[in-house]
Formats: structure tokens, sequence, C-alpha cells
């Protein structure tokens, strides 16, 4: 048999090698795909070849730059960004006797790169209204939301400052605490449900006032978008 020609077989796969670069280097930046999260445009890398400095023969070979994380910053409050939520607030004693009165209110997160911001209004039965907003920032390197989110208010005379967690896909977590004494003042659980047309959240007032936390009242709040 006859042997193989290792110089015509080298030259082939040299051909090759190059054929398939020119295709990869000759792509156009302005078609590289964009990968959507919630409330965010966040640009995919371009193939690691692009990378790389270019000469007319050569290409250094540096090791690929490391993936970033394709999961969202924010993705249960990004489900839930930018809409006005508004409902019915009903109220719970500590006896777990409803309230002879229902309470209105709304709420919206708003997500700005690391950003978010909670602006929420409640009315009271004899119509007057209280307006909150809230604001704080993912810890670098806070990965898919794991890390607890800390909400300080606008106002520097704002009593409390809140906590929040994400539990994907529906869930958030939240405390509330006194900002001069640091007592829990409010424990809630806010769900998306309905495929995301309702938020379900339920509150739970605390007092620290005997001694040890205890419940002192309940709050049920059902909100939907106000703009269906």
């Amino acid at each position: 048999h006859q042997k193989p020609n290792l110089t015509v077989m080298l030259a082939f796969a040299v051909s090759a090698a190059l054929s398939l670069l020119a295709v990869t280097l000759a792509q156009p930046l302005h078609n590289t795909p964009v990968a959507f999260a919630p409330s965010l445009l966040v640009p995919r890398r371009l193939p690691w070849l692009a990378h790389r400095r270019r000469t007319l023969f050569a290409v250094e070979d540096p090791q690929p730059p490391a993936k970033e994380s394709s999961e969202p910053l924010f993705p249960v409050l990004g489900r839930i960004a930018g809409i006005d939520w508004e409902g019915i607030c009903r109220y719970v004693g500590s006896d777990l006797r409803p309230a002879p009165f229902l309470l209105r209110g709304g709420m919206r997160y708003d997500l700005d790169r690391k950003q978010c911001t909670l602006s929420s209004f409640l009315t009271f039965p004899n119509g007057k209204t209280r307006e909150v907003v809230m604001r704080g920032e993912r810890p670098s390197g806070d990965k898919e939301g794991s890390s607890t989110l800390r909400l300080d208010p606008e106002a520097a005379e704002g009593p409390i400052y809140m906590e929040l967690v994400e539990l994907p896909p529906d869930t958030v977590l939240m405390n509330e605490y006194n900002r001069s004494s640091g007592d829990l003042v409010l424990t809630a659980t806010v769900s998306v449900v309905d495929g995301g047309e309702e938020l379900v959240q339920v509150s739970h007032e605390m007092s620290s006032d005997s001694g040890d936390p205890a419940i002192v009242g309940h709050q049920v709040w059902r909100l939907k978008s106000s703009f269906r």
C-alpha cells in the first residue's frame, strides 16, 4: 500500500482551517444576536474568535473570555417590574377576625441595571393616602437574585427599611425593620399567580412592645395591573 503523503495532508488541513477562520471573521458585528432578559437587554458575547488580535496571515490565540451567566439578575421582580399593580387589602386582627373594612393600594417595581425601586401607596378608610418610595441595589457578584436585597426609603425621614429575597420562579419574601431600633415590624410573601396576571401578598404585622416579637395583624392583598 502507498504511504499517506504527509505534506498533502498537512496542506489540506491548513487550507480547511483558514477557510473556516475566514468565514468566522467575516460575520458582521451589527448582526450579533441579542439575548433578552426581563426588563434588561444583555448583549450576548461575540464568538471568542472575534476577540483575538487579527493580522493578515495569523491570529494570536489567547484563552477565550469566561462566559457570563445567562440567569437574570432579578428572576422574579423582572416578571412584574414596570407595571402598576393595584388592588384591595383585607385586614385581619391578631385574633384572626377580619376587619369590617377594605383598604386600597398599589405598588410598582422598576429595575435599572442593578438598581431596584419600589413605589407603593395605601389609602385608608378615611380617604388619606400614604405614599412610600424605596430603593436599593444588588451587591456586586450577586447571581440569580440569591443574595438579600436591601431597600432604603428615598425620604431621609422614612421610618423603615426593607430586605427581600427572590425565590424563582414566582415568590418574593420580604421583611421590614424599624430604622431606629432594628426591630422587625412586618414580614410578607408576594406570589405571582394566574400566569403573571395577579399578585397575592400576605403580610404579618409584628410588634416587640411586650418583649418578644408578636403578630398584631395580617394584611391579605390581591393586586392586578391597572392597565388590564
